[in-house]
This record gives C-alpha cells, sequence and structure tokens, in this order.
C-alpha cells in the first residue's frame, strides 16, 4: 500500500498522483488516460514495477521483469537501457532502468532543479552555489526549520545530495 504521508506531501506540490496496479489492473485505465498522446518517462528505484506497467500498458511488449528477491523484499535490476514503447492509442512511454543504475548524469547543484518548491528560496541564499546542506544564511535551511518546506521532502533531498556527493 502506499505511504500516505508521500502521495499526501506529493499532492500539496500540485503532482497529480494515479494510483495502479499491474497485479489487478485498479488504476490502469486512468494511467492510460493519462499517458495517451503524451510522451512519458517511468523513472524510479529498481524494482519497482516499471516495466510490468509497461507489459500492462502495451500489449505484446514483453519488457522483462523479475521477481522481488525473497531475502530483503528488494526488486532486481532487469531493465540496462532505456526502452521507448508505443501507446496503442497514440503517444510514447519510456521504461528506464532504476535511478541509481541509470546515472541520471546531475551533480549536486542540479538537483534543486527536482525539488521545485525550493527555487523560490534559493534565490535568497547568500551564496549562489548553495547547496542547501551546511551553508550560513541558506534560505532553503531556514524554510526547512520553520516548516516552509514539507521536513520529508527536505530529508529526501538531503539523502539524495549525500548520494551524489559519493561518487
Amino acid at each position: 500500500e502506499p505511504d500516505e504521508g508521500v502521495l499526501a506531501d506529493f499532492q500539496a506540490l500540485g503532482v497529480r498522483i494515479v494510483l495502479c496496479s499491474a497485479a489487478d489492473g485498479r488504476g490502469l485505465d486512468e494511467l492510460r488516460a493519462v499517458l495517451t498522446g503524451k510522451q512519458s518517462v517511468l523513472a524510479g528505484a529498481s524494482g519497482v514495477g516499471k516495466s510490468t506497467l509497461i507489459n500492462a500498458l502495451v500489449p505484446g511488449a514483453e519488457a522483462a521483469t523479475a521477481a522481488v528477491r525473497l531475502k530483503d523484499q528488494r526488486g532486481r535490476h532487469t531493465t540496462t537501457a532505456a526502452v521507448v514503447y508505443d501507446l496503442p492509442g497514440g503517444g510514447m512511454v519510456i521504461d528506464t532502468p532504476g535511478l541509481r543504475e541509470l546515472g541520471i548524469g546531475i551533480g549536486p547543484a542540479e538537483l534543486t532543479w527536482y525539488f521545485p518548491e525550493f527555487e523560490p528560496l534559493a534565490a535568497r541564499c547568500r551564496f549562489r552555489d548553495c547547496t542547501h546542506s551546511h551553508e550560513p544564511d541558506c534560505a532553503v535551511q531556514q524554510a526547512a526549520e520553520n516548516g516552509e518546506i514539507l521536513p520529508r521532502r527536505y530529508d529526501s533531498y538531503l539523502r539524495i545530495l549525500d548520494t551524489l556527493d559519493e561518487r
């Protein structure tokens, strides 16, 4: 089941949420309607079901899938390159490898692009190259401390930033 807190965080940011399941078909018609006529990308961690959704949405797609490992309940890395699939009603959807494996090619400076709620705040930071993690007079950190930014989003930003710094 989805994490209601995470869903609420994204809904508060104006993100449209489509709950769906390739296993039982729930929400697939709504997802098809959202994707039809558009160019879309399925992105996420390895093993979350991106390729399984492709198989449910695109007849004959035959995207490779694998069962979740019993040992740790984590998905297996089966998609090794981005693949474009044409949708039956028009449009296309791209199936991607897990984000960690994809090597999305962003550095710490670009990470804030993926957190649009940071943008108006970042302009008020003391340093133009602020990473919003440790610098003095950082408006993003101050907003996180004051509750102007959702704590889960700021924590997520910091975790991702740490992984980018490790590369």
